[in-house]
C-alpha cells in the first residue's frame, strides 16, 4: 500500500488539500466571473486550475514529509514551491501561459525578492557539502540537500504523483475543455534550471507596469492561487 503524502502537519493529505483548494476555485468562478475579462485571458479559469492543482506537488519531497511528521530530516529549510514548478511543463501551453503558472506557483507563499535571497550557487553548495554534510555519517545521499536537480530526480514521491496525475482525469473536465488528461507532456527533470534564478530573479529584473496586460495577468493569477491555497 502506498504511503500517504501529507500537505499539512495536522494530517491533511495532499490530495485532500488540493480538493479543498479546488472547492474554493469553484466558488471564485461564481463570485468573480469577470476575472477572465479583467485579465484579458479567456482561459483564466483553466490556467488557475492548473496552478492550484500543481502548486504543492513539491511537498511530496521525502525530507519535507519528515518535517511535517516531526522526524529528523535533511530538508535544510528549502522551499517546496521550487519542486512544484517543473511539473507545469507537463502541460501543453504557450510559453507565456507556462510562465504565468510557474510564477503563480513559485510565489504562492513568499515574494520573489525573499526567495532569491535563499538561493545558493553550486560553489556555495559544494563548500557546504565539503565542510559540513560530507562529515555527517548519517547523511544518506551523495548529494547536498539543496542540490536542486538531484533532489528533484531522487527525493520526490513519484508514485504518489502518478496517482495525482490519474486523479486529474476525474477533475479537469470541470475547469477545462480538454477531453484527455492535460498532463500529457514528458519533463526532463535532469535538465531543470533552478526556479529561483530562471523565474524569480528574471522576473525581478523586469519592470512590470500597471498599464500592461501582463502586469494584471501575473498579479491576479498569483493572487487567485494564493486565495485558493490559503482558504483551502
Amino acid at each position: 500500500m502506498m504511503q500517504e503524502v501529507l500537505a499539512k502537519s495536522d494530517g491533511t493529505t495532499l490530495l485532500e488539500h488540493i480538493e479543498d483548494c479546488l472547492d474554493v476555485l469553484s466558488e471564485l468562478t461564481e463570485t468573480l466571473p469577470l476575472l477572465p475579462t479583467v485579465t484579458n485571458l479567456n482561459n483564466f479559469w483553466e490556467l488557475l486550475f492548473y496552478a492550484v492543482y500543481l502548486h504543492d506537488w513539491g511537498k511530496t519531497h521525502l525530507e519535507f514529509q519528515k518535517v511535517l511528521s516531526d522526524e529528523p530530516n535533511f530538508w535544510n529549510h528549502q522551499r517546496h514551491e521550487i519542486y512544484s514548478v517543473p511539473f507545469v511543463d507537463k502541460l501543453a501551453l504557450t510559453n507565456e501561459e507556462n510562465l504565468l503558472i510557474k510564477r503563480a506557483i513559485l510565489g504562492h507563499h513568499k515574494d520573489f525578492a525573499n526567495l532569491v535571497k535563499r538561493y545558493k550557487s553550486d560553489e556555495e553548495l559544494e563548500l557546504e557539502y565539503l565542510s559540513k554534510w560530507k562529515r555527517k555519517k548519517s547523511y544518506h545521499n551523495s548529494f547536498h540537500p539543496e542540490e536542486y536537480v538531484q533532489n528533484l530526480r531522487f527525493n520526490l514521491n513519484y508514485g504518489y504523483l502518478k496517482l495525482l496525475i490519474k486523479r486529474l482525469e476525474k477533475t479537469h473536465g470541470k475547469f477545462t475543455n480538454k477531453e484527455k488528461n492535460p498532463l500529457s507532456n514528458s519533463v526532463d527533470f535532469q535538465r531543470q534550471a533552478h526556479p529561483l534564478i530562471s523565474i524569480a530573479k528574471k522576473s525581478l529584473d523586469i519592470e512590470f507596469l500597471p498599464e500592461e496586460k501582463t502586469y494584471w495577468q501575473n498579479m491576479i493569477l498569483g493572487a487567485a492561487t494564493k486565495i485558493c491555497d490559503h482558504y483551502g
